[in-house]
């Protein structure tokens, strides 16, 4: 890959997600729930990184193929379910995702990028 959008574009995602990952460092799910500003800073960043696959999709569609270890469909889906449902939003769902798919998605995107990094 040496479409340098598409490099800059994972490079924000893994930061986003290396970002949320750091706000929760030592949380368990209570503290999570009980501090507003971690919960909304959170989902900030799973925002962030939804837009930027969205981004990926329609200006990369080639790239994206080529990736099919990440889950495009569900960033979208879930950046949406953030920002156009954010009062009902269940937070033990941005927990969980927080816990299980940033750690592989950040994990996925360092496998891309490394190569490039050389």
């Amino acid at each position: 890959m040496s479409d340098k959008p598409t490099e800059l574009a994972l490079s924000q995602m893994l930061a986003a997600a290396a970002e949320a990952i750091d706000y929760i460092k030592g949380y368990e799910v209570a503290d999570f729930l009980a501090d507003g500003r971690t919960r909304r800073a959170c989902a900030m960043c799973l925002v962030h990184i939804g837009d930027l696959g969205s981004r990926l999709r329609s200006e990369a569609p080639d790239f994206v193929s080529a990736h099919p270890e990440i889950s495009w469909q569900e960033m979208r889906g879930l950046r949406n379910r953030i920002a156009h449902g954010y009062g009902d939003l269940d937070f033990n769902a941005v927990w969980d995702t927080l816990q299980d798919s940033l750690p592989t998605l950040i994990a996925q995107l360092e496998a891309i990028l490394a190569p490039r990094a050389r």
